[in-house]
């Protein structure tokens, strides 16, 4: 581990005070570090404002955009940002001022203007006025194979965050078991697809 690294899971642990509550084992024993929220695997941090993103007070313009993780949130995320402020430039903020498992709800709620709040939560954790105040919602969903790659690459490169550095015909594995971080790709969809029927 570099410096660089331990700093950052440093911060992780001692801002977002989630600790990992398991380790899931590749078919090789390397551990990939998970959380548990509700019975369902989410990253290893977070948890503090995970728990409160069902409070948080939605104004009639927010948009929430959702996707399981590697999905394309960011580019989708500045796409509706260069809709809404009528230019094609990157928005100055990034992705992440907006992202409710990492964001306090005091900072979310602090933003000035049209907010575009991002997650990769399930329905049921989503803030409960997103149905009473019929909140847009843009829901992402790529190829799996794709998402698979990219999600494999997001886990090794946040070795400092996962303890992850298997191979990725072991994490294949996992995420086919839907033992990775926000669970089954499959099964996050069916649910997404269940809750916006009912």
């Amino acid at each position: 581990n570099n410096m660089a690294d331990l700093a950052a899971s440093f911060f992780l642990r001692e801002t977002y005070g989630f600790p990992h509550d398991k380790l899931v084992y590749d078919q090789d024993g390397t551990p990939l570090k998970v959380g548990i929220l509700d019975g369902k695997l989410v990253p290893p941090f977070g948890e503090k404002y995970v728990r409160k993103v069902k409070d948080l007070v939605l104004r009639d313009d927010d948009i929430i955009l959702i996707g399981y993780p590697k999905t394309g949130c960011h580019w989708t995320y500045e796409i509706i940002n260069m809709i809404i402020d009528g230019n094609a430039q990157h928005s100055n903020h990034g992705k992440m001022v907006g992202f409710m498992e990492l964001a306090s709800v005091d900072l979310l709620e602090s933003c000035a203007g049209r907010r575009v709040l991002n997650t990769h939560l399930w329905f049921e954790n989503i803030p409960k006025q997103a149905t009473e105040k019929k909140t847009k919602i843009v829901l992402t969903v790529r190829n799996p194979k794709d998402t698979a790659v990219s999600y494999y690459n997001h886990h090794v490169s946040l070795e400092y965050v996962y303890g992850y550095n298997g191979t990725f015909k072991s994490w294949f594995a996992l995420y086919m078991q839907g033992q990775v971080d926000y669970g089954s790709y499959f099964d996050y969809y069916q649910q997404w697809d269940h809750d916006i029927k009912n």
